[in-house]
């Protein structure tokens, strides 16, 4: 598969997610499991497949911010390199700071879930460092078929989400 070759449900890597396409409320299920080393289709943003991979080592990467190792000195840069520093730079810096937040929200959601922040340093961080926004925020929830308004279940822990303070919780 070619960067760009993208259906509805599978993501650049060629995984499938539980991502509905479409903007009904048949596309939320309140679920979403999360992994590391696994693609995330999070559909389309600013007419381009968006698209995200946590690495279990930390970090993570997203269509508009591949991680392109760099060639050894007197080499050349290959054609996936090339593709992949063109998607990226494809982006205006208002859709880039956008993506960037968006995919944040999905890893945050998955760092809080694995344990690795608490709920607190989550909103710390979205509110705070990162000034994400609430409707940044649903948008995020809504690619991973959340609706934002319910409580919703992430790799089996129950949470929701409050717009109005944009914080997270953990629920019962």
């Amino acid at each position: 598969m070619k960067i760009g070759d993208v259906s509805s449900t599978t993501g650049m890597y060629g995984a499938s997610t539980n991502q509905k396409p479409g903007g009904s409320d048949s596309m939320f299920n309140q679920s979403v499991t999360l992994a590391a080393n696994t693609p995330i289709d999070l559909g389309t943003f600013a007419g381009k497949p968006l698209e995200m991979q946590i690495f279990n080592g930390g970090g993570y990467e997203w269509s508009g911010a591949i991680r392109i190792q760099e060639p050894a000195s007197g080499s050349q840069v290959t054609p996936e390199q090339a593709a992949a520093a063109y998607a990226a730079q494809s982006y205006t810096e208002a859709e880039y700071s956008q993506g960037q937040n968006v995919t944040s929200v999905v890893e945050l959601l998955y760092l809080m879930n694995k344990g690795t922040l608490s709920t607190d340093e989550v909103n710390s961080l979205v509110n705070q460092q990162h000034n994400i926004t609430p409707s940044e925020v649903t948008d995020a929830l809504t690619r991973l078929g959340i609706n934002s308004n319910e409580p919703f279940t992430v790799n089996g822990q129950k949470y929701s989400y409050n717009p109005e303070n944009n914080n997270f919780e953990k629920a019962d």
